[in-house]
């Protein structure tokens, strides 16, 4: 083999490398290994599209929405978790600790806001290991002032338990990593609701 090919095959190498560096940095994984559902939602009145994302347990489901203009403001409380987290693992410190209140989509006369809390979970003995959660709670402020939890997808008058259910969702590091990277490619237009891929799919 020649000095020019073995040169190529380095280049080659090296690129493929690369590649799969990068590739490994955030792989975007599917939703059903990490706990999590989203969505995109079209809605007729107020915003018009939101990225819905959803938990489901014992309890039942629960969502928190975003629309597009509301991106950034909710990625930035969220990066600002994971820069929390990062420094209370170095110090092992237990912190709780109420964050944001961010808007999330507008629903008719209704603006729905995602609260966010930074949680640790004190029951872990090994302090170098104790995870640390991102709490969020969908709902919508009354006259402005006091907030009430609601899930976006039932509307305020079919929701008789608002008051006693607490409508938490908790999202560890990776789960909140994942969560941005799919808002971020929302705010660039790759997300597309089931409507939308059905209008792909032509006679």
């Amino acid at each position: 083999m020649g000095l020019k090919a073995v040169f190529a095959t380095v280049l080659v190498a090296i690129f493929y490398s690369c590649a799969g560096m990068a590739a490994e940095q955030q792989p975007l994984r599917d939703d059903q290994e990490i706990g999590f559902t989203h969505r995109l939602q079209h809605y007729s009145i107020g915003s018009k599209d939101v990225l819905i994302f959803e938990t489901h347990s014992s309890f039942g489901q629960e969502g928190f929405g975003v629309t597009e203009e509301n991106v950034d403001s909710n990625i930035h409380v969220m990066q600002k978790f994971l820069e929390w987290a990062k420094m209370a693992h170095e110090r092992g410190d237990i912190l709780n600790k109420d964050m944001a209140m961010v808007k999330g989509f507008d629903f008719g006369i209704n603006t729905y806001w995602n609260n966010y809390q930074f949680e640790t979970v004190k029951a872990v003995k090994d302090i170098a290991n104790t995870p640390y959660f991102l709490k969020v709670t969908s709902g919508i402020k009354i006259f402005g002032l006091r907030f009430s939890p609601l899930n976006p997808d039932e509307p305020p008058q079919d929701q008789q338990d608002s008051a006693t259910r607490t409508r938490v969702m908790s999202f560890d590091e990776d789960q909140v990593k994942q969560i941005i990277q799919r808002l971020q490619e929302f705010k660039e237009g790759k997300s597309k609701s089931a409507a939308e891929v059905a209008r792909d799919y032509k006679m």
